[in-house]
């Protein structure tokens, strides 16, 4: 009942083993698909119910151990049933052996008529012979059951039962090693089996942390990128509204009248002009600030291992160029507007100090 209850409870416990084994798999997909902390969590419980197996494992070997205490008492009982056995046999050769006495005497002093032969007195010899090598035999069994543990026997004041029951011991001996070593191979599946899971377990673990830092680094580089598109889009502002004050500047000349109020006029188109000088250097301060800000980004980036996906907030270059070439092309044409918009401030100085028309002098 023991061994087919231990039976029972490694075949639960490789059941169990496989449950868990499935749900390592079931973890390791979702993990491959999605990084959250539900997984994390279910891989924290798969570990400790593989954990709970491995000492209900021990438990159950435990039990099979020939050095415990219930063993020890099995053993003691039959060790004790055996030298009840050998007493029995020592005290019938002992009566036995009175009587051959008693015999011999009786033969001496004359023989009676029940004994006229020697025949009965031979045959009584020969059974005592037999007793005790039978007893022989008992104390050698004694001997090898001390030595070896959990092996059962039955023996009965018959020699032809004692023949049984030693046949029967070694059948029992034989199936109890077969089993042992079933058991142990067993054991030896369900060690390997946990050890499998343990490393899928740890592969799990070791994925997830890649990915929380792949993801970190990405949402990273996602916020350098909307802060430098951020930057930029003020700086296209700014060139807006210095192109809707120029825009209004040339309005203005041309719906004013020159010889009304000259100097008035003059000065507004001055303002004006400074004001669309501000508004195109704060445009090329700011475009230039956020393309070495994403310049420095991307420098830093070259060191890190490449993200999931690459979104591009910025605009996309056409006919496959490189974006820093477009950001090139852009930072010369901010420059060109600059040394056109200065080559103008010079000519119109140069013409104001020649003595001629103001106005002229603007374009």
């Amino acid at each position: 009942e023991t061994k087919s209850s231990a039976e029972k409870e490694v075949l639960s416990l490789k059941e169990q083993l496989k449950e868990a084994k499935d749900k390592c798999l079931d973890l390791e997909k979702k993990a491959n698909n999605t990084v959250n902390e539900a997984a994390a969590e279910e891989i924290l419980t798969l570990q400790d119910e593989i954990n709970r197996l491995n000492q209900e494992l021990s438990r159950s070997q435990s039990e099979e151990d020939p050095n415990s205490p219930e063993a020890l008492v099995k053993r003691y009982e039959e060790l004790r049933r055996l030298a009840e056995a050998a007493l029995e046999k020592d005290k019938e050769i002992a009566s036995l052996r009175e009587r051959l006495d008693k015999l011999s005497d009786d033969s001496d002093g004359g023989r009676p008529s029940e004994l006229s032969n020697n025949s009965e007195a031979d045959g009584m010899r020969q059974y005592i012979t037999e007793l005790q090598q039978e007893l022989q035999q008992l104390r050698g069994d004694g001997r090898e059951k001390a030595s070896k543990p959990r092996v059962r026997s039955f023996l009965s004041r018959n020699g032809s039962k004692a023949t049984l029951a030693r046949e029967e011991l070694e059948v029992t001996i034989a199936d109890l090693e077969e089993k042992v070593n079933d058991k142990e191979v067993e054991i030896e599946a369900l060690r390997e089996v946990n050890e499998m899971l343990r490393v899928d377990v740890e592969k799990s673990r070791k994925r997830m942390k890649e990915l929380e830092d792949d993801l970190s680094d990405e949402r990273e580089r996602s916020k350098a990128e909307l802060k430098a598109f951020g930057k930029t889009l003020r700086g296209v502002d700014e060139l807006r509204e210095a192109a809707e004050s120029m825009n209004h500047k040339l309005k203005m000349f041309h719906e004013k009248q020159h010889a009304s109020q000259p100097i008035q006029f003059l000065d507004e188109v001055a303002e004006e002009d400074a004001l669309g000088e501000e508004h195109l250097e704060e445009a090329t301060r700011i475009i230039d600030s956020a393309r070495t800000d994403l310049e420095n980004k991307e420098q830093q980036a070259k060191d890190r291992p490449p993200p999931f996906w690459n979104i591009d907030f910025r605009q996309k270059p056409t006919n496959d160029e490189d974006t820093s070439d477009l950001a090139q092309r852009n930072e010369e044409d901010i420059q060109k507007i600059v040394a056109a918009k200065a080559a103008k401030r010079k000519k119109k100085k140069k013409r104001r100090g020649s003595g001629s028309s103001i106005v002229s002098s603007f374009f």
